[in-house]
């Protein structure tokens, strides 16, 4: 077994398997279109509680061709990181690497705070293309021991790397990390985010279980990997956004090795160990009693929103029987289907007001619940029953 990268043990346990499945994040031209499946699987550390997938050598973790673009999935502190590289002694003529750079948003932000040395590493060309065409350097490569060298040889070591939710998305993440830490200059800053995966075990949150997230963290296993990849932790925090928390955590360039300096305790609380432990079992439990109360909901039965956490939810928990259709704005998605017991539908917001209301509405995982308020009030004077399957992630977790 490979050991955790982040505690080096080599204990792991099952978290749960939801499977064979259809690779989230895919829609159908048809309904006679073929569709990808996987075997989605998760275990964790029973040492310090990493949760990753069972089958990350299998898995696809080509992003080339995946045009998904995020800048408008910015959170609300954004500019705060920004005006943290500034406190960390970033400069404006310093090289700052963005490790995952999308569609080149944030690199939009750093320009326009005065940074004007800028360097993103992208892999997805859609992405990387977006990006060029305002006029960033871009390197379209997946990021690896050999990209890091290169871009050392060719620009010289960065005053500060920005890695936002990437980490959890790659196969070796104490390699990728080593990779970041080596081309930092030695009073370089290191920003990463990811998701926190407390939440998913404590409020049972199992739609956060993406296929794309390999590794999922929590703050004592990410200063874990952190310190393991060369890097002192200065701050690290579990921040809200939308319906979802996530980690912030700064590191700098440490000459001090792990192996040199190993951590007092990579144990993990107990309790979180054992939530860890319940997870599957308690998950199922949750799952047969919606299974049994979807048999009384009015129909049809529509889901808000069609992104993985929906999906997921759908999948996860055995409804795919029923749910007759999904709502989303987005329009890439428009005139396309969801692969579920079979194909359904991906309507507006707008088709709620046309023709017989729907019988039960859905408010799923999306993290936009201004527009699932609006979506929902167009309904407020309707016979329609309106559901909340889960409790979103209301408090930082201790």
């Amino acid at each position: 077994m490979t050991p955790c990268p982040a505690c080096a043990s080599s204990s792991f346990e099952n978290l749960i398997d939801f499977g064979i499945i259809p690779k989230s994040g895919t829609y159908l031209e048809s309904y006679s279109a073929d569709f990808p499946k996987i075997h989605h699987a998760y275990e964790f550390c029973a040492s310090c509680c990493l949760i990753r997938q069972k089958n990350i050598e299998s898995a696809s973790h080509d992003y080339t061709h995946i045009p998904r673009a995020t800048t408008r999935q910015f959170p609300k502190y954004i500019d705060a990181i920004v005006d943290s590289l500034k406190l960390h002694g970033a400069s404006g003529s310093d090289l700052v690497i963005e490790v995952g750079s999308n569609d080149g948003g944030f690199l939009d932000r750093l320009a326009s705070a005065g940074f004007s040395n800028l360097l993103g590493i992208e892999p997805s060309i859609a992405c990387a293309g977006l990006s060029l065409a305002k006029g960033h350097k871009v390197i379209t490569k997946h990021w690896d021991a050999e990209t890091a060298a290169a871009v050392l040889q060719e620009q010289g070591a960065s005053r500060a790397v920005i890695c936002r939710h990437t980490l959890e998305h790659v196969p070796r993440p104490l390699e990728f990390l080593q990779a970041i830490r080596s081309v930092l200059a030695p009073d370089g800053i290191a920003f990463i985010e990811v998701p926190d995966a407390r939440p998913i075990t404590r409020d049972l949150r199992g739609h956060e279980l993406w296929d794309e997230h390999l590794h999922i963290f929590t703050p004592a296993n990410l200063q874990l990997i952190m310190r393991r990849a060369g890097f002192s932790v200065v701050r690290c925090n579990a921040w809200p956004e939308r319906s979802d928390i996530n980690l912030l955590l700064w590191g700098k360039a440490d000459a001090g090795l792990y192996q040199n300096n190993p951590p007092d305790s990579t144990a993990a609380p107990a309790s979180e160990i054992q939530l860890c432990r319940e997870f599957e079992e308690c998950w199922k439990a949750f799952s047969a009693r919606l299974q049994v109360d979807s048999a009384s909901w009015p129909r049809p039965v529509y889901m808000l929103g069609a992104s993985h956490p929906q999906t997921n939810f759908v999948h996860f928990t055995g409804l795919e029987s029923s749910i007759d259709a999904f709502i989303d704005d987005n329009p890439a998605k428009a005139n396309l289907l969801v692969p579920l017991a079979h194909p359904v539908p991906i309507f507006p917001a707008s088709k709620l007001l046309e023709g017989p209301a729907p019988g039960t509405i859905l408010r799923g995982a999306f993290g936009y619940e201004d527009w699932m308020d609006r979506a929902t009030a167009l309904l407020a004077f309707q016979d329609t029953t309106i559901l909340k399957p889960y409790k979103p992630c209301m408090t930082l977790p201790k």
